[in-house]
């Protein structure tokens, strides 16, 4: 890294890395829009909720493990 670049965050400069590495190696457009259909978004949102309905076979050990986390 060079000192002009130095001031960057690590974060920016990984980013700004991968962004040079795919245009450079057969990425020639970058798709923003790619995953923001309807369907997709409905397909996330199902998951989410699928995810937060269930429930964990084993309850007390579940609830142990919540309070150990909270400090109880």
């Amino acid at each position: 890294i060079t000192p002009r670049r130095n001031c960057l965050q690590h974060e920016l400069m990984e980013a700004l890395q991968m962004l040079k590495f795919s245009l450079r190696y057969g990425v020639s457009t970058l798709n923003f829009m790619a995953g923001t259909s309807k369907s997709d978004e409905i397909q996330a949102l199902e998951g989410i909720s699928r995810d937060n309905s269930t429930l964990p076979d084993d309850i007390l050990t579940y609830l142990t493990h919540l309070m150990g986390n909270m400090g109880i």
